[in-house]
């Protein structure tokens, strides 16, 4: 490739937005992970068309191209076909748990009662929130 050429995709790629790019990578994942499914299937293009009851052999080329922009529909059958999940709409639960702690923190002297009212002498405070 040319010094002409590799600027001119520098340009291209520049120009590209965040949201953009999120989408091709999405776009480009998807492909893969089809890929994969036909792999561990043993198929290749012709059988995941005749599966899906297509004709055109290009349609399946462009869906593995990491470009194409498939309906739900066609996501739908492709998990049938491949025994894959592309869409996943369940919600998933988020756990919550809050755990209040308290540390006494113990001299090895003794520490006068008045003391003990004051936090930052006797005891510290935790407020912890884990998710799972």
């Amino acid at each position: 490739m040319n010094q002409k050429n590799i600027g001119s995709l520098d340009k291209l790629l520049s120009e590209i937005t965040p949201e953009e790019q999120e989408k091709t990578d999405a776009k480009m994942k998807l492909a893969a992970k089809i890929t994969d499914a036909m792999e561990a299937k043993g198929w290749n293009n012709k059988k995941l068309m005749e599966a899906m009851g297509k004709k055109n052999p290009s349609e399946i080329t462009r869906w593995l191209s990491g470009t194409h922009n498939f309906t739900m529909e066609t996501l739908i059958d492709l998990g049938r076909v491949l025994q894959t999940k592309f869409i996943n709409l369940e919600e998933k639960e988020q756990n919550v748990r809050h755990f209040n702690l308290s540390v006494i923190a113990y001299a090895s002297r003794p520490i006068p009662i008045a003391s003990v009212n004051e936090p930052q002498q006797a005891y510290t405070y935790f407020n912890h929130i884990i998710y799972s």
